[in-house]
């Protein structure tokens, strides 16, 4: 009896831990330079919880979003001429406020000509979107936030 108790105790340590390991995977839409929208898979294991106070915004950087069918939203935005020619933009949008790469969805346009994006597949409720300018692994510059009542 011992001895079974004591499998069943490793068994369920190893178990625990083996999970413990684990992440979820999200699904973001992303597209490539000739303007495609592709899904990316964002497998990020360790997200940085970065503070969402005091991060730099611009006012020419701005977004705008709107209810286009069941689920989809589109969104446009504004940039400012001061972009780096390296960085790339990123849509962030969820459920909290001040969207974060790493912890909410993402849309990334890699070619900065293009100013909008149609998001399927948002789960209904209050979504909160804002753009960011990327660079290095990581948001160098915000938008403003917008909000949008999502109907399945």
């Amino acid at each position: 009896m011992r001895n079974t108790r004591t499998l069943l105790t490793v068994v369920g340590l190893a178990t625990l831990l083996a999970g413990a390991g684990c992440s979820t995977t999200n699904l973001s839409p992303t597209d490539d330079s000739a303007g495609h929208d592709n899904m990316a898979i964002d497998t990020s294991i360790f997200l940085i919880d970065n503070p969402t106070d005091g991060e730099p915004t611009d006012e020419s950087f701005s977004v705008s979003a709107a209810l286009t069918g069941a689920n989809t939203v589109k969104v446009t935005w504004t940039t400012p001429s001061s972009l780096d020619p390296e960085s790339v933009i990123k849509v962030l949008y969820g459920p909290r406020p001040n969207p974060d790469f790493g912890k909410d969805y993402w849309f990334e346009r890699s070619n900065k000509d293009l100013h909008d994006a149609t998001i399927p597949g948002i789960k209904p409720g209050i979504t909160h979107f804002r753009v960011c300018e990327f660079k290095d692994n990581a948001c160098v510059r915000y938008s403003n936030e917008v909000t949008v009542d999502v109907k399945g």
